[in-house]
């Protein structure tokens, strides 16, 4: 399947429960699959590392585990926050070096 972006997370009231979970943002991900193309739900919490959300999002809906950097790319672009080294919790990380991290593997 391909990976597609439908829109952007703007301000902080997007927030809800998704699977009796509350997260602080809901994103609307589509993404195409054999059956066609499906429109996924994305939970995401403020501060919380991208690459958990993108995992997490990956066992939740099957996906294929190679999507797990740009999900978290994706996350991180729309959330307002930095990656963190992978490996590493200093959440002050630039995005420029977790990003030079993830496309190294």
């Amino acid at each position: 399947g391909a990976w597609v972006i439908v829109g952007n997370v703007t301000g902080n009231g997007d927030g809800g429960h998704l699977d009796g979970v509350w997260y602080d943002h809901i994103m609307p991900v589509e993404i195409e699959t054999p059956r066609g193309v499906q429109t996924l739900k994305l939970g995401h919490n403020n501060g919380e590392n991208a690459f958990v959300a993108a995992q997490r999002f990956i066992d939740q809906n099957e996906l294929q585990q190679s999507y797990l950097g740009e999900i978290a790319d994706w996350i991180t672009a729309r959330s307002g926050q930095t990656m963190p080294t992978i490996g590493g919790t200093d959440e002050s990380t630039s995005a420029t070096s977790a990003t030079s991290a993830t496309s190294a593997t």
